[in-house]
């Protein structure tokens, strides 16, 4: 599924803050681009920060539209920190995960939606 193909199937709408995670890779880093073209705010979720950073220079955002996460693996802090960058610190109105196989166990996908 093409990137702006993942950001139509879940209806996302400009304003709206859409978690992706990971961040950095392929995949995401397009839907990425997708989401933040149609207006979105982005909160770009990882475990790698110098990953993230280069993901934030490479776009050139001024972090009013892409936000980094760094994932610490404790669900109940990455949780935490994940709606202290929404707005009201709701969480966010649509999540994108392109995980690799090699992510199955993860918690990634926990701390997105407690």
């Amino acid at each position: 599924m093409s990137a702006i193909g993942a950001a139509n199937a879940i209806n996302i709408r400009a304003g709206e803050t859409v978690l992706v995670m990971p961040a950095t890779g392929f995949f995401s880093s397009s839907v990425i681009v997708a989401a933040w073209g149609l207006g979105t705010n982005v909160v770009a979720v990882g475990r790698n920060k110098d990953s993230l950073d280069a993901l934030i220079r490479h776009f050139g955002d001024d972090g009013k539209h892409i936000t980094p996460i760094i994932l610490t693996g404790d669900v109940t802090k990455d949780s935490s920190a994940i709606k202290a960058v929404t707005p009201g610190g709701k969480g966010a109105d649509a999540y994108i995960d392109f995980s690799s196989p090699e992510m199955v166990g993860g918690k990634h996908i926990q701390a997105s939606l407690l």
